[in-house]
């Protein structure tokens, strides 16, 4: 049964109705949602969806603002899709006004789990370890899409079963600082000293949070305060005082562990982890050697009886645990590792697609299985399943490992070699690697003189400029792309989103227009008729 507010418009015109209030924060009221228009269902692969409905008129406008700035990162990370990052849907109207639509999350948040402030229970380790390297890899793709949070909690922090999902990406920039730091959001608990000290921030203070984050989730505490402390003293504790470690509170929790989280709540943002890869990696290493110790510390009834098997210490409890917890990728993952471990490669390789079958998105049992087919020789499916596992959202060092090996493979096949199209790939790689933003336009502009008919090198120079608001530079980066290729639809959609961000809509409606005539792809077509809906309003 759907909810029954106050309508602005006649009920057959709108395309949802509301089911659930999910909650509300800063920014807006959030609800589960049916879908009523068809066209958007089979775009979203479901009629229920969650919608955010702005609190107030001002929100509103903040929100529309959000449409000019960011429909590019948006639409990069649903191509990117990382399984961690809840899928933005679109913009839509829904009683006169303009609303987000997400994917649906139906288990509820990590505070859910936790507890709320000053009741919160200490997690099982594993669970909360593999909950946290979850996050750390939609942060990481998020990251690399030029993407800050601002605004991570478990509060934000959406849960399908045991894979964690990142929420409100892009609302935290709608909200003015004194909202941010409300104790309504409880968003100050896990803010980091330099934001504090209005010294500015950027990635390094997600990974703070993330700290806070996971020190509640193994200690069911906070490194800083509580429920009862009064803003300015939690303020002065987070920028002047050290938490206690958390083996401190926990000892039986691994010494790494507490040390992993010290490292990212250190006051120097440059003392952190510098990335959310390099904290993935550190957690992936504690969770191998932890593996490798209870693999040495087997009680001795199954020493002796797996002795008598014939078999190493333990594969019977791993096997059990597999069956007793089918939907859980932890089981699959010790299994594989320790078949793998013994040789048994074929063996490991059965478990890692078993549980595939289970949790088909999960990009350590792809990777696994790519390592396991690999040492088999199977070198055709090592290369599907690597693809795969970078899809499913692959962080880090292994991620770099991933496409190092592809790229090896896919070169040793072709015969690949020194042609203008791998010179050009090579730059466009050593610009998503680049840190710096003065270097890697340098090089984009140096790529753009040296191919000036390379389409590739034009769009990714103008989609730089594009998400650094630096609209009229893009207008002419994508022109003249567009007199290279006049019906190329993605072009076509960038230079609209530059005439958008730069006011001139009515250049953004013809190319919009013309990018839809051109076969735009269906998710862009969704966004780019939800664009045009929005300009074709009064007020804009």
């Amino acid at each position: 049964m759907g909810i029954e507010i106050e309508a602005t418009e006649e009920k057959s015109h709108e395309h949802f109705e509301l089911i659930e209030h999910l909650g509300s924060g800063g920014f807006a009221h959030t609800y589960k949602a049916r879908s009523l228009d068809r066209d958007a269902v089979d775009d979203y692969g479901t009629d229920i969806v969650a919608i955010k409905i702005p609190l107030n008129a001002k929100k509103e406008r903040q929100l529309r603002k959000e449409v000019e700035l960011n429909a590019r990162l948006h639409i990069d990370l649903a191509s990117a899709q990382s399984t961690n990052i809840v899928r933005y849907l679109g913009f839509g109207i829904f009683r006169g006004q303009i609303v987000m639509v997400m994917e649906y999350i139906p288990d509820g948040s990590l505070r859910d789990r936790l507890g709320r402030i000053g009741s919160q229970k200490p997690m099982d380790v594993d669970e909360a370890t593999e909950i946290i390297r979850g996050i750390l890899q939609g942060v990481d793709a998020m990251h690399k899409a030029h993407v800050f949070h601002r605004d991570l909690k478990p509060e934000n922090i959406l849960m399908r079963d045991q894979t964690p999902k990142i929420s409100d990406l892009g609302i935290s920039r709608m909200l003015e600082s004194n909202e941010l730091a409300s104790t309504t959001t409880g968003t100050v608990y896990y803010m980091a000293p330099e934001i504090l000290c209005d010294e500015g921030a950027s990635f390094s203070a997600d990974i703070w949070s993330l700290g806070v984050t996971l020190y509640e989730m193994v200690t069911g505490k906070l490194p800083f305060g509580g429920s009862g402390t009064p803003i300015g003293t939690m303020v002065d504790l987070i920028r002047g005082q050290n938490q206690v470690p958390a083996i401190d509170i926990r000892p039986d929790i691994p010494r790494v562990l507490s040390e992993i989280i010290d490292r990212s709540l250190a006051k120097d943002p440059s003392r952190r982890y510098q990335t959310a890869g390099e904290m993935c990696d550190a957690l992936m290493h504690l969770d191998q050697s932890k593996q490798s110790e209870s693999t040495l510390k087997a009680p001795p009834e199954s020493v002796h009886k797996d002795q008598r098997e014939g078999r190493p210490c333990n594969e019977e409890e791993l096997r059990l645990t597999v069956l007793a917890n089918p939907d859980s990728s932890m089981g699959y993952l010790r299994l594989g590792q320790f078949l793998n471990r013994n040789h048994r490669y074929g063996e490991a390789i059965e478990v890692y697609r078993q549980g595939i079958q289970h949790i088909p998105d999960h990009n350590l049992l792809h990777w696994n299985l790519s390592i396991a087919l690999l040492v088999m020789k199977n070198q055709q499916q090592a290369c599907h399943h690597l693809e795969q596992a970078i899809l499913c959202g692959l962080a880090g060092s292994l991620k770099v490992r991933a496409e190092s090996l592809l790229k090896r493979f896919k070169s040793s096949r072709a015969g690949v070699g020194k042609s203008t199209k791998d010179e050009v790939e090579q730059i466009l790689e050593k610009v998503r690697r680049s840190e710096s933003n003065t270097d890697a336009e340098a090089m984009l502009n140096d790529a753009v003189r040296k191919f000036p008919r390379d389409v590739r090198v034009r769009q990714t120079l103008g989609e730089f400029y594009n998400r650094s608001q630096r609209y009229n530079k893009a207008i002419n980066v994508f022109e003249k792309g567009v007199d290279l290729d006049p019906k190329n639809p993605a072009l076509l959609w960038d230079l609209a989103l530059a005439y958008y961000g730069a006011q001139r809509h009515v250049k953004a409606i013809n190319r919009l227009e013309q990018a839809i005539d051109a076969g735009l792809d269906s998710s862009r077509q969704r966004h780019a008729r939800n664009l045009l809906k929005i300009m074709q309003r009064k007020n804009v």
